[in-house]
Parts: structure tokens; C-alpha cells; sequence
């Protein structure tokens, strides 16, 4: 990317052709990766540590977050064209630029670290490449690309991918030396989510600065419609590849020195268009079921210009592919005696998302009854896909909401989320988001304790006579009539019964609280082995069930 050598031929996408054979793929790949020092973390999929399915649908599952993100917008304003135009340029730009490979985990046998590469001797007709590399790479206390001869003792090598001539990285192939300061030393490089995160912006900047202004370019016209195949070439040509909006229509020139770049990525384009065919998909892009029976329902929007994008939405809140943020172990982990460098290591730069709550919050007042319509609703910790996906609730569940943003409803911390929310799938945060599509407005909660006003007035007594047990036969045995005390840590809904599996019962309409209010119970029930707390029966002041989050015993 944005590279000012002269290139008739694109190496990344010829190596992405050569699959079909096998031994002439490895050798050239080889030729074309970085060794990066064990003692750096990187985040992200690598190939080789899981199954090649396992790791496209990972890549594949991360494209389409951030390719979503980027796209948004032109949901709001009901533009599904433009959406989908979008996601097939997110999805064409990493499978042209680095056949969808960014890390790789290989055996150490000696031939995969290229001395050419990690030396840096590759630049050697280049100062500007060669420097940049050598403050990035070489320097700093983790001397990110060690030369070869220093990771000779390691059994297996992290490697990352660069171009032919080693002026580009990774799988959006971004040129060292244009991406310096913005994506090398920001560390981005270290994380697969970023370098598409920061590439897809860079399409985006192409993308939209032909479309919003497609009549000045009459090279994205056929017939006099826009033809959006011709948009995304235009966005590949323009600001991606040449740097360059002004270049945008350089695709439709055959005599241009940039010709044969162009035709392959038309050739990558149409290889992603192909995937609305099963046998297609099964030879180009092989992913789990899920999201291979995703793949093809995205290509058929886009070609048949369906005006609805619920078939991606509904995949990226409602699934999840686990790895695709994953922290790699470090390979020299396993050593007896601790690493000792002169200097502290560098913490690996965090990945940061950027911001993406631009909608006000609204809050509810009262506050309200949502009931999960989705099959299964995941919840995030904040309002937005990007944001951590922290664990999910079945339908029909209930949940109380006291505020809007944009199109993320934010949830009340109640006994619900306390039970299906366990230690192990916390959110990071105290609030929780979930997607309004995927919930049914049931009205206000007058009954909710954080809607309900204190009566100044103390109400009268209510003198409550127990109606006595029966003389019970001296042949059966006494009943239990043990009662434990108890108090209430806050506010709680009662249920009519404990949780049957994952189903809540429904609320009897009472509370329990404040904190501090002395309880009656009756019953304690664990309801799985694994569960953090107990439900617990309360007799007094109010009948019904409570998560043991809420109470605690002060007297057995």
C-alpha cells in the first residue's frame, strides 16, 4: 500500500493464487515473513495454531466487526447499497493485499527465518526503508525482528508477512515507510484486529470519497447507474494503493503503468463475489457452517441490492467466534530460568478502541420492561459492537432498562443479570448494553424499586395471625419449622419460584429492600453445582425467591 515502486505484477495476490500447490506455496511464503523475537506478545489469530477453517473464520469474523463499524453510517441514513458496497470492499482489500495472513506459527527448522528479511539487508537499495525499519524494528529494549542467528535455539517461530520487497507488512500490506508514525510505531502492527481496523479506515477514505461525490467520477458509471463494482476498484486504485483520491479512476485506464495491479484486484473483487456458491466457497474461503452459510447470504445482498443488512447485524451480536482477540503465548515462556535484558521489557501497546459512542443518552423515567426476542442476546459493555461481548441471555427473558443510546439499550444490574452474569463472564464495566432490535418494550416498571417513591407517611401495621398447623399424627415425623434470619444487601425482585434450567420464574410484583431490611427465609437451594450463589425462599416480609447476591444470613 501507497508504495512508490513500479509493480506489474502483485506478489500477495499470486501467492494467494498458488494454493493449489502446496509445496510452492510454502516455499514462497517463507521467503515473504518477518521472525518476530518470543519474547514479544502479539494478539490476534495465527496461522498454524489452529485449524485453517478455524483461522479464516476467525480473520473472517474480525473483518466483518470493524468493516460493519466502518459502514454503519450508511445504515442510518437507510443506505444498504452503499453498506453493503462497503463490506465487499472490507472483505476483497485483506484477501488481495495478504491472502488474509497476517501472523503464522511455523517449525523452526532452520529454513523458515530468511536472514534477508529480519537483518534487514532486503532494503539494501533503499535508505528511507532501511531506516524506518531499523528504528521499528531493530531498536528498543525487545528487538522486535532479531537476526536469525539469535533464534536458532527457538523450537518454533511467530513469524509476520511482509511483500516481496519487504516495504509492506502484514495482512492489509501497509507500506513501512508511508505508515510510519500512525501504524508501526503506534505497535500496531502486533495486533491483527488493528492492522484491519487500520487499513479498512484507509478503504473507508477512498470509498467514501468517490461515492459521496460519484459524479465527478465517470469511471464508476455504467449505463448510467452507479455501478458499484467500479466504486470499489476506484477506492482499491485511489487512496489505498496510490495514496492518492486523484487516482481513483486509474483502474479504467489499460495503458496505465498500474494496469496489471489493477486486474488483479478485479480478479481478488470477483473471487469474493463468487462466494454466493457453495462450491466457491468451499475452494476460495472454507470457514465454519455459520459463517460460511453467512458468506453467501452477504454476496447475494450485495448482487441483488437487498434493502436490509439483518443478516450481518443479527450475526455480530447474537454469535461470537472465540481466538479472534487472542493474547499468543509468548514462545519463550516455557524456558526454566526467566529472560534477562538490560533494560525493562516494553509493555506491549494496549489496543485502543477509538470512540464510538456518539449518540446521547437518553434516560427512561420511569424506567422500563424490555423481554429478549432474540434467541440468544448477547450483551456488551458498552454501546457498540466494539465493545466486549460479556455473555448472553435466553429468550423471553426480562430485563429491566433505564436508558437509551442510539440503538443500545442500557441495562439495570438486577438478581437476572447477577445469575446469568457468573464471575467467569463479567463485563468489564458496571453498565450493559444490549441492541434494541433484539428487545420488546413491555412498558414502565412502576413496581421497580428504583422507580418507587418512599410514602412519608409510615403505613399502618399489618397484624399478620398464623393460622395454626394441624395436630400432625404421632406416626409421621415432625415438619422442618426451621427459620433462618437474614438481610436484604439492596434492592431485589421476588420470584415466584427459583429459576427452572436457564428459565427465570416471573416476578410476584414485590421487592426486597433496602439494604439492611431483616428477612425470613425459609429455603435455601443451590441451582447447580457451578452457581455462585444460592436462591433463597423468603417467608417474611414478602413471599417469593431471591438470588442469594442480595441477601446475606445473619442467624442460623
Amino acid at each position: 500500500m501507497w508504495t512508490k515502486h513500479f509493480k506489474k505484477l502483485n506478489c500477495i495476490l499470486v501467492l494467494s493464487s498458488l494454493f493449489s500447490s502446496q509445496a510452492y506455496a510454502r516455499d514462497w511464503l517463507a521467503k515473504q515473513m518477518f521472525s518476530i523475537n518470543p519474547q514479544l506478545e502479539i494478539q490476534g489469530p495465527v496461522q498454524g495454531t489452529v485449524s485453517a477453517k478455524q483461522y479464516k473464520t476467525q480473520v473472517l469474523r474480525i473483518i466483518l466487526e470493524e468493516a460493519h463499524e466502518q459502514a454503519r453510517e450508511y445504515l442510518q441514513v437507510g443506505d444498504f447499497d452503499g453498506y453493503w458496497g462497503f463490506i465487499i470492499a472490507a472483505m476483497t482489500v485483506p484477501l488481495h493485499e495478504g491472502a488474509n495472513i497476517h501472523f503464522r506459527k511455523v517449525d523452526n527448522d532452520g529454513t523458515k527465518c530468511q536472514e534477508r528479511s529480519n537483518s534487514g539487508s532486503i532494503f539494501s537499495s533503499s535508505t528511507r526503508y532501511s531506516n524506518v525499519f531499523t528504528r521499528v524494528f531493530k531498536q528498543g529494549s525487545i528487538e522486535a525482528l532479531p537476526d536469525c542467528d539469535q533464534l536458532s535455539s527457538q523450537e518454533y517461530l511467530y513469524q509476520l508477512l511482509h511483500g516481496h520487497d519487504g516495504s509492506d507488512v502484514g495482512i492489509m500490506q501497509v507500506n513501512l515507510y508511508w505508515h510510519e508514525r500512525n501504524f508501526l510505531a503506534s505497535g500496531y502492527w502486533k495486533n491483527v484486529r488493528s492492522t484491519i481496523r487500520y487499513g479498512l479506515e484507509l478503504v473507508k477514505k477512498g470509498y467514501n470519497g468517490i461515492y459521496r461525490n460519484s459524479s465527478n467520477y465517470s469511471c464508476v458509471y455504467s449505463n448510467g447507474a452507479l455501478d458499484y463494482d467500479k466504486v470499489i476498484r476506484g477506492s482499491w486504485a485511489g487512496v489505498y494503493n496510490s495514496g492518492n483520491l486523484s487516482a481513483s479512476c486509474r483502474f479504467a485506464n489499460p495503458s496505465s503503468d498500474w494496469a496489471r495491479n489493477d486486474i488483479n484486484f478485479k480478479n481478488s473483487l470477483e473471487k469474493i463475489k463468487s462466494l454466493d456458491d457453495a462450491s466457491s466457497r468451499s475452494s476460495h474461503y472454507s470457514v465454519n457452517d455459520t459463517e460460511d452459510e453467512l458468506l453467501g447470504s452477504i454476496i447475494s445482498h450485495y448482487k441483488n441490492k437487498i434493502q436490509s443488512a439483518a443478516v450481518l447485524t443479527d450475526y455480530i451480536i447474537n454469535h461470537r467466534v472465540s481466538g479472534t482477540d487472542t493474547t499468543q503465548p509468548r514462545l519463550d515462556s516455557t524456558r526454566d530460568e526467566p529472560v534477562v535484558l538490560d533494560q525493562d521489557p516494553i509493555v506491549p501497546e494496549p489496543v485502543v478502541r477509538p470512540p464510538v459512542i456518539t449518540a446521547p443518552r437518553n434516560e427512561f423515567n420511569p424506567i422500563r420492561l424490555y423481554q429478549v426476542t432474540a434467541t440468544t442476546l448477547n450483551f456488551r459493555d458498552g454501546p457498540s459492537t466494539r465493545f466486549n461481548d460479556c455473555g448472553n441471555l435466553p429468550k423471553n427473558t426480562e430485563v429491566i432498562v433505564k436508558a437509551v443510546q442510539g440503538d443500545w439499550l442500557e441495562i439495570v444490574e438486577d438478581e437476572v443479570l447477577a445469575y446469568y452474569y457468573e464471575e467467569g463472564n463479567k463485563c468489564e464495566g458496571e453498565t450493559r448494553f444490549a441492541h434494541k432490535n433484539y428487545l420488546i418494550d413491555k412498558g414502565p416498571l412502576f413496581d421497580d424499586p428504583e422507580v418507587v417513591e418512599a410514602d412519608p407517611t409510615p403505613a399502618a401495621a399489618v397484624v399478620v395471625t398464623p393460622t395454626p398447623a394441624p395436630r400432625e399424627e404421632p406416626s409421621q415425623p415432625a415438619q422442618n419449622e426451621t427459620r433462618i434470619q437474614g438481610r436484604a444487601l439492596g434492592w431485589a425482585k421476588v420470584r415466584e419460584d427459583r429459576p427452572s434450567g436457564y428459565t427465570m420464574a416471573p416476578s410476584t410484583g414485590q421487592v426486597i429492600g433496602p439494604a439492611g431490611q431483616e428477612l425470613i427465609i425459609s429455603e435455601v437451594v443451590w441451582n447447580s453445582s457451578n452457581s455462585t450463589h444460592p436462591w433463597y425462599k423468603i417467608e417474611s416480609p414478602v413471599k417469593g425467591w431471591v438470588y442469594g447476591q442480595y441477601v446475606d444470613i445473619t442467624e442460623d
